[in-house]
């Protein structure tokens, strides 16, 4: 049983000490009802001051997606059970007339773990940065404060937390491993930087490697960067590609998707629940108090980065928003949106990931119905990457305009 408590505060030494069982029953005899209407108000404090921020007067504008919890997630003791139950529930329509000329990938319905999505408006193109910050090129306490300067929206921070001296797998896109992997800062370090200069630049990880991470840390990192920014993180995540550095986190590269799906499963748990609890195959625990919570209802956005199928069954579980990455084409981008209309989802936002200046390019990310371009940032001094800010500002109004 979940025991309610009075405030979203840590829980107090007489709740929280095994001996006193009495302060524990006039815990758990207060209304939850009560105590969620306490936070419901609070949290409507801070998005009505986030939509001042934004400059929006319904701060859910603020983020690209927000959702209500499905069944099965309110009890997150049922594990993965929870999304096969609500896929049963609200089953999507898959004949063979919905889909037509769609990939193959749309075989198989999707167990959407959650039922509802806020609509949404895509006439603005929208233009953030996608970087490495590494202890060798512009500091985060000063690029933070250029981009919100150069009008781009948001920044999205590269990780790893190691590279293995033996290189087995090859870099994705050929040949050596640039010099900025080996070197990069902690995303949540990094952001919490630049969010503490800015006021309204959001604030993402591009990707954070889930199955590299402990849940817990990383739920109360997430939660703790999204409170100091007052709801501006957005949580871009992935399996990632380097078999060795995921090897010494004690994670086999074979089972690193099916790991990361619990992760998001448990993570929403304990972003959405006083006490949660996560039973799977990979990720397993009884029940837990953990704070802060989020700012941002129900919790951060989540971009679900890749383009492979089972990246997009992913996004459709438990995305707010696709992370593709720059060599997407247009048609991949159409057919993905095709598929999750006939998922239900038509509303989705698309983020480019680390985008090159070729206008042509550009032009196809829009004709791709996408939401926002991040530019690809390389890792350099201050005053070059200061420069290269304003060649990749001056990219902005000219894709806007369809040149």
């Amino acid at each position: 049983m979940r025991v309610g408590m009075p405030s979203l505060r840590r829980p107090s030494d007489a709740v929280l000490a095994r001996d006193r069982p009495t302060e524990i029953a006039r815990a758990a005899s207060r209304s939850r009802d009560g105590i969620a209407d306490e936070r419901d108000a609070r949290a409507g404090e801070r998005d009505r001051k986030a939509g001042e921020r934004h400059g929006v007067t319904d701060c859910r504008d603020t983020m690209p997606v927000t959702r209500r919890m499905c069944r099965g997630y309110d009890r997150v003791a049922d594990g993965m059970d929870g999304v096969r139950d609500h896929q049963d529930a609200e089953a999507t329509e898959t004949s063979d007339e919905r889909r037509g000329d769609m990939p193959p990938w749309t075989t198989a319905p999707v167990q959407h773990c959650w039922s509802g999505r806020n609509p949404r408006t895509f006439g603005t193109m929208k233009f953030g940065i996608a970087t490495f910050v590494t202890d060798e090129g512009i500091s985060p306490l000063v690029l933070g404060p250029a981009l919100e300067e150069r009008g781009f929206d948001s920044v999205f921070l590269a990780e790893h937390s190691h590279i293995p001296t033996s290189r087995q797998t090859p870099y994705p896109s050929g040949g050596d491993l640039p010099r900025k992997y080996y070197r990069t800062l902690d995303p949540f370090v990094a952001l919490t930087a630049m969010a503490s200069v800015t006021n309204r630049l959001l604030v993402g990880t591009g990707i954070a490697l889930l199955p590299q991470r402990d849940v817990m840390h990383l739920a109360k990192e997430v939660a703790s960067v999204d409170l100091v920014s007052d709801g501006r993180f957005q949580f871009g995540v992935g399996v990632g590609w380097n078999r060795e550095e995921m090897r010494n986190h004690g994670t086999d590269p074979k089972t690193r998707g099916a790991l990361m799906d619990e992760m998001l499963g448990a993570l929403i748990g304990i972003w959405t629940s006083d006490e949660a609890e996560f039973h799977g195959s990979y990720v397993d625990f009884d029940p837990i108090f953990a704070w802060p919570k989020p700012v941002q209802r129900p919790h951060p956005p989540i971009y679900v980065g890749g383009e492979s199928d089972a990246a997009l069954a992913r996004l459709a579980r438990f995305g707010d928003a696709w992370f593709p990455r720059s060599n997407t084409s247009p048609e991949k981008l159409r057919e993905v949106r095709r598929w999750l209309t006939v998922q239900g989802l038509p509303d989705v936002p698309f983020t480019i990931f680390g985008a090159g200046k070729d206008p042509a390019k550009l032009a196809g990310y829009a004709d791709g119905g996408v939401e926002r371009i991040t530019f690809l940032l390389e890792t350099m001094p201050e005053s070059e990457t200061l420069a290269e800010l304003d060649v990749l500002a001056q990219l902005r109004p000219r894709v806007s305009a369809g040149e």
